[in-house]
């Protein structure tokens, strides 16, 4: 509140006293969120894709977050990540790797204005087993050349029809006369 007295100004205002208590792990989400973890399975076959998903939910909006699985040594992995509201988010992964790995737990740190307490979101951590690729379900031997051997019946065709263009090339470029019998 302001009062003027002549030429002096007044400033009235009300003290008010915060009462906080510290709290030293910043909380990455602020509300009251919910998060759930899909597998599609836990044993795989070597360079096989594994498809993993993380689905967090809340009362209230959901704030930009880039990603949440971190960096697994020895597996490539690739994000896409959807609004599907305002209110939900999923995260969908795709990791690819040809030894044995763990996906890590997760664990994101919140603070709910409504119930005044800090608290955690935990998924759990999940052993994936890679075996070995059956490599024969993966090529096909009657295509193979090796198995097959390539003979020259096989490649004359393709010989004949080289020659005949490399032929017309010359007359065309050279300009020379077509061979024909007279």
């Amino acid at each position: 509140m302001k009062k003027h007295l002549g030429k002096l100004l007044l400033l009235l205002s009300t003290c008010y006293t915060l009462h906080a208590t510290p709290y030293h792990d910043k909380p990455i989400l602020t509300g009251d969120f919910s998060i759930e973890m899909q597998v599609e399975k836990n044993r795989l076959e070597a360079l096989e894709p594994l498809h993993l998903s993380y689905t967090i939910q809340a009362k209230k909006h959901i704030p930009p977050i880039n990603a949440l699985l971190p960096h697994i040594k020895g597996v490539e992995s690739f994000v896409d990540i959807q609004n599907i509201t305002d209110h939900q988010r999923r995260f969908f992964y795709t990791l690819v790797s040809d030894k044995n790995f763990t996906i890590p737990a997760l664990s994101l740190k919140c603070f709910s204005p409504d119930r005044q307490k800090h608290y955690t979101l935990k998924t759990p951590a999940k052993h994936i087993t890679i075996t070995a690729a059956n490599i024969p379900a993966l090529v096909d031997a009657s295509n193979s050349f090796r198995e097959k051997g390539l003979t020259f019946s096989d490649i004359s065709p393709y010989l004949k029809g080289l020659f005949f263009f490399i032929l017309g090339y010359l007359i065309a470029t050279l300009n020379l006369p077509p061979l024909r019998k007279k």
